[in-house]
């Protein structure tokens, strides 16, 4: 016990043992130090070279709070998942299938967007076993609830450029999901 005494006197701030050192020591040899001693004399070691300022045990603490802190923000944050897709129709295509249906790209988007938004589409893309989504909502809550917090998220908007002599119109699709 008393070599662990010695030891830990060494981790004390050198100005200290400088000054208190040779006292402490013996003190220390005087009193046979036990278990709760040996925590003792850790624990002040420890009090006095946080009590005395120095720049490289500033920034080690500030890193070392920086990672507890980074680490219990990425636990306590719920994950976000984006999907992004981006469909281009050309207007001559578009236009060649029944042209009654097809009048102008964007009936052809607003009808695709309904058939995407659909009940049907969602559940199968959710419960589809190759893309396994959700599956911590869907332990707790009904499969139409999650498909009521995809269609909330799901954004839409048209691009428009100039492509050859044709116009090709874009549309970005993007869902943002939690979980």
């Amino acid at each position: 016990m008393r070599h662990a005494a010695r030891f830990l006197i060494r981790m004390y701030p050198a100005n200290w043992r400088t000054r208190y050192g040779e006292e402490f020591e013996a003190l220390v040899e005087d009193s046979a130090p036990d278990w709760r001693a040996i925590f003792d004399l850790l624990k002040g070691a420890i009090r006095m070279q946080f009590s005395i300022p120095s720049f490289p045990k500033l920034a080690v603490a500030l890193s070392l709070a920086g990672v507890l802190a980074g680490l219990t923000i990425s636990f306590a944050v719920a994950s976000r998942y984006i999907s992004t897709a981006t469909l281009q129709f050309i207007a001559p295509v578009v236009n060649t299938n029944p042209p009654e249906v097809h009048r102008n790209v964007n009936e052809y988007f607003l009808q695709l967007r309904t058939e995407i938004l659909s009940r049907i589409s969602l559940s199968s893309i959710i419960q589809d076993p190759r893309l396994d989504l959700y599956p911590a909502e869907r332990a707790k809550i009904p499969l139409e609830d999650i498909i009521e917090q995809m269609r909330a998220t799901f954004r839409s908007r048209r691009l428009l450029r100039e492509v050859a002599p044709t116009i090709c119109r874009s549309f970005l699709r993007s869902h943002t999901a939690t979980g």
